[in-house]
């Protein structure tokens, strides 16, 4: 079975491009822990207490942000790791551990640089819901809004029993899209406070979900990649576990890791036509950004970030 399988996914691959080489390779200061593309800036969150930022257009690191040291209960001198980076107008928003696995948010702006200490120890992601207001989504799949102004949480709410795995907002911000644990993705209107779609995609954990124009790519445990395009949810079978997934800017081309070998496949998210595999080589893909229609980004737990071109 694993050999009619096999034979199967070449035979899908046979007439799709195989990119071996990036045309460039760009060095952050300590293993990435993902990538967040904002306007023509690259945010590059390391386990190294930095979150450093790439300028597309110039070719070079504009800024790097470097926190202090976090005490833990075997260290008093540990490098953070930087969680989730957000941005609007200006304004960075990002999410640090903090001493004995507290959690800190911090807001950079002309000001300078302010800091949250938050309650739940368990948050993984902020994001901006406009300037004073952030959405903070916890591990234990508690959603939280808070005001930036007075540092209070206004407005809260608990999907399931199940882990929250990751989480985006349109592009419009109108829309939280969820991916749990249980292999759900809930699509939650803010302004109308209630669920108003659910997708029943996986069977297992979903490691990563992608949101882009109204479609949505996922990848999980399950070696699963669930594909939502034009109202219609499709799935492959991708016979691995599926790490990492990214959407072009309109939602048209779709990506995963799709092997051991941290192979990355291109599809076109609304036929599932494989386009292209980029031969990436690095350890489990942990971010795939598309920086325009023809260039994509991979990360892994290591330094080097890896710039491709589709031809």
């Amino acid at each position: 079975m694993r050999a009619i399988f096999l034979i199967l996914w070449l035979l899908n691959f046979a007439f799709a491009q195989v990119i071996s080489e990036p045309f460039k390779v760009v060095s952050a200061s300590a293993n990435v822990l993902g990538t967040t593309l904002i306007g023509d800036k690259l945010y590059i969150t390391t386990d190294g207490g930095t979150v450093e930022i790439y300028s597309i257009n110039d070719g070079n690191f504009s800024q790097i942000i470097k926190f202090d040291d976090i005490k833990s209960y075997i260290s008093d001198h540990e490098r953070p790791k930087i969680l989730s980076v957000d941005e609007m107008n200006g304004k960075i928003l990002m999410l640090s551990e903090a001493d004995f696995g507290a959690r800190t948010l911090y807001l950079k702006d002309d000001g300078g640089l302010k800091s949250y200490k938050l309650k739940n120890q368990a948050v993984k992601k902020a994001l901006f819901l406009d300037e004073n207001i952030v959405v903070l989504g916890s591990i234990s799949n508690e959603i939280y809004f808070m005001r930036l102004n007075d540092g209070e949480i206004f407005e809260s709410f608990k999907i399931s029993t199940a882990m929250l795995s990751d989480m985006e907002l349109s592009e419009d911000r109108s829309t939280l899209a969820i991916g749990c644990e249980s292999g759900k993705v809930y699509f939650y209107d803010v302004a109308a406070k209630k669920m108003k779609q659910t997708l029943d995609i996986h069977t297992d954990n979903i490691y990563d979900i992608s949101y882009k124009n109204g479609a949505l790519i996922t990848g999980g445990t399950d070696r699963i990649v669930g594909v939502f395009s034009g109202g219609t949810l499709k799935k492959i079978d991708a016979g691995f576990l599926v790490y990492g997934v990214g959407l072009s800017k309109d939602g048209k081309i779709g990506a995963y890791m799709s092997d051991e070998m941290s192979d990355v496949s291109l599809i076109d998210m609304a036929t599932l036509k494989n386009l292209a595999m980029l031969k990436t080589g690095q350890s489990t893909i942990n971010s795939i950004v598309f920086i325009g229609d023809d260039e994509i980004v991979t990360s892994a737990y290591e330094k080097n970030l890896l710039f491709w071109r589709i031809k």
